[in-house]
């Protein structure tokens, strides 16, 4: 197995890493977006108004994991930024993408501030995840599937 630097297996290495890291932010985005939900059931239920319309499911990886590739994206084909001008951009992303994905509904922008929380969500797993722990693996896979056999 040949894993220099420049080696043809460590782009792929890097690839796998990145994508079980949006993986595992994303199904921790997910866990907390389903535990919330069933905690303000009552909250939430069809005579208060209140519901979104949209499952956790599509919050967390439908909207958010395209919003977070959308800004890794952009950051990528921009010039070095510095860290508040690469945060700016990727709450744009988030902002943007789940204001327009909720533009038939009455308050698009209320989608698109949840939108900023979810990136900042995001954000906040990037930072809090260890590089090649197993702790990615448990909430990018087993997590997110044990909150949706249980809270539903």
């Amino acid at each position: 197995m040949n894993t220099e630097p420049h080696g043809h297996l460590t782009w792929r290495m890097d690839l796998g890493r990145y994508v079980i890291l949006k993986l595992a932010c994303g199904g921790g985005i997910f866990s907390l977006l389903q535990l919330l939900a069933w905690m303000t059931a009552d909250l939430l239920s069809p005579a208060s108004g209140l519901q979104t319309g949209l499952p956790a499911e599509l919050w967390a990886y439908g909207c958010g994991l395209p919003a977070v590739l959308a800004g890794d994206l952009l950051l990528c084909l921009l010039p070095r930024l510095e860290k508040h001008q690469q945060l700016s951009v990727r709450l744009l992303c988030g902002f943007g993408l789940y204001t327009i994905l909720s533009m038939p509904g009455p308050h698009p922008w209320i989608n698109g501030a949840a939108g900023l929380v979810v990136m900042l969500l995001y954000r906040t797993g990037h930072r809090l995840f260890v590089p090649d722990s197993l702790w990615q693996l448990v909430f990018a896979f087993p997590l997110p599937l044990l909150c949706l056999l249980l809270i539903r």
